[in-house]
């Protein structure tokens, strides 16, 4: 013990340089090891108390979301932090007129003996306000795909066909409509389904609003009618008379079918579609009367009319009535009078009366059927009501055919 105590005392200033020597030997291989090191995350900034500005029907937005939050910590500790271990946040209650608010940043207990020197970057964020404005959009429908081939899109009912926006008026002003989309490709019944609502601008592009905006109702529900399409004929009376000397001749549609699609039961009713006599009126017309109709107008209710313009063209057809010309109506006098007109003769009567036949032909008019073949007993006395030159041409023809001699009577 007295020998220790005697070392103790020998040299005393050279055991305690000894010492000092061997401490900071040992700071520098600790910190050559597990030195201390400055890191950093990027935290996402939360808002608190934000009903202050609500309450008033104002909305906020920050100049940054996310900060960066710095501290110190020794190496072997780094891997054992993350963003998760910070909370960092605003508080509008410190909000002023001049926007600027504070940054807070708090780490997690179960690392706050490890890190040091807490720091944000930015220490300050600005908050703009501005007033905020709720707006009724009516819902539109868009429909990507066609339905199967001779299927044909039908009404669809929307669960709620509106909904609400609420949100900043730099917001709201951006949209200019709301809707749906759904899918109908290849589709060959109706079918059901939900879809978000959808933004749209001026344009009719999409567009994505802030998260501040809100809805009444973020998705709608909604049901697809799919129709069966049906070819139907189209018919048409007239009605009146054409004028004096003309008739009605039919009428003609182009087309003269259209296709149709609406609910089965109403599909099997209707084979065709007339259009009413009154709608096409031919009274007094001499040529064809030609009208262009809208045949919506004539559809049968619960039908639509498919892929094609309503109007169709109608031509009634009007012609002149067939007229008896005067040849054909003495052809007709001629062969009546040779069948049952006055003077009618036998065979016989024909045979002895050929050479008579000859000389008196060219004086016999209409008027006078009978003058052909009066009795025979006249002859002289035809004969002397002649003019001289017929009398002449007589005895010519008389001359020319000997065996053709005619018998007086007594």
């Amino acid at each position: 013990m007295k020998k220790l105590s005697d070392w103790l005392k020998q040299n005393p200033m050279l055991k305690l340089a000894s010492l000092v020597l061997a401490f900071l030997i040992w700071i520098t291989v600790v910190n050559f090891s597990n030195p201390e090191v400055t890191d950093y995350v990027n935290v996402e900034l939360e808002v608190r108390n934000a009903e202050e500005l609500t309450a008033v029907d104002q909305m906020y937005s920050l100049d940054t979301r996310t900060v960066r939050v710095s501290f110190h910590v020794r190496t072997r500790y780094m891997n054992q932090i993350s963003p998760s271990d910070f909370t960092a946040y605003v508080d509008l209650q410190d909000y002023s007129i001049t926007g600027a608010v504070p940054v807070y940043v708090v780490p997690d207990s179960n690392i706050s003996s490890l890190i040091s020197d807490i720091s944000s970057n930015p220490m300050v964020v600005h908050v703009s306000t501005e007033d905020m404005q709720e707006k009724r959009f009516d819902l539109g429908v868009r429909v990507n795909g066609e339905p199967a081939e001779g299927y044909a899109l039908g009404d669809i009912e929307l669960e709620q066909d509106y909904v609400y926006v609420r949100g900043p008026i730099s917001e709201i002003g951006t949209i200019s409509s709301a809707g749906i989309e759904i899918e109908a490709a290849e589709a060959a019944e109706t079918f059901r389904g939900s879809a978000e609502v959808v933004f749209y601008d001026a344009n009719g592009h999409p567009i994505e609003v802030d998260e501040r905006v809100e809805l009444s109702n973020d998705t709608i529900d909604y049901t697809q009618s799919i129709y069966l399409v049906k070819s139907l004929s189209i018919s048409a009376g007239v009605t009146g008379e054409p004028a004096d000397g003309y008739m009605f001749d039919g009428v003609e549609t182009s087309p003269s079918f259209i296709s149709v699609y609406g609910p089965q039961e109403i599909l099997d009713q209707y084979s065709g579609i007339e259009i009413p006599d009154e709608a096409i009126n031919i009274s007094g017309a001499t040529r064809n009367v030609t009208l262009t109709l809208d045949i919506s107008a004539y559809i049968p209710e619960g039908l639509t009319l498919y892929e094609a313009s309503p109007q169709i063209s109608v031509i009634a057809r009007i012609r002149r009535m067939p007229e008896t010309s005067a040849e054909d109506v003495e052809e007709t006098e001629t062969q009546t009078e040779s069948v049952s007109g006055p003077g009618t003769t036998t065979p016989h009567q024909t045979e002895e009366s050929t050479g008579e036949l000859h000389a008196t032909e060219r004086h016999t008019t209409p008027s006078e059927p009978g003058s052909v073949l009066e009795g025979h007993g006249q002859q002289g006395q035809d004969e002397a009501t002649l003019p001289s030159d017929d009398l002449s041409d007589t005895a010519q023809t008389d001359a020319q055919h000997p065996s053709e001699t005619l018998v007086q009577e007594p």
